[in-house]
């Protein structure tokens, strides 16, 4: 429940940055929202092991982008960098209290993340193209 208001609140920050430029939604808007759900429902189906690799991948990558953004904006967009940085400690959290369930000898870690990772790589590659 703790990281689902997150992810809600992070949603609106950039909804709202968005409309605060008049911008539409990324490319990407559905497929992630259709993906994440697809991907939530079977990891769900196969327990809490897959649940917790699944983020662990999912907020590395994640994780790399919004650093990436930070650098890119610099003092370029003091708005965005304000939005990215209100973001950032929550999904560090969200990574780091699932990454500690880990084994990484685990099947489930060792099959999903490489998986995981590069959907979430090309769900976000496919949102940045405008």
């Amino acid at each position: 429940k703790e990281f689902l208001s997150h992810e809600r609140r992070h949603r609106t920050v950039f909804q709202e940055e968005l409309q605060r430029r008049n911008y539409p939604r990324c490319r990407s808007y559905w497929l992630c929202g259709i993906g994440g759900l697809a991907l939530g429902l079977v990891t769900g189906i196969c327990g809490r092991k897959a649940i917790v690799a699944t983020t662990v991948a999912v907020e590395s990558v994640v994780l790399k982008h919004l650093a990436h953004q930070l650098d890119v904006l610099g003092n370029i967009d003091l708005h965005a960098v304000a939005a990215i940085t209100s973001i950032v400690e929550e999904e560090q959290h969200h990574h780091d209290h699932s990454a500690v369930q880990i084994d990484v000898r685990d099947p489930w870690f060792r099959v999903l993340t490489p998986m995981v990772t590069a959907w979430t790589e090309a769900v976000i590659w496919m949102g940045m193209r405008s």
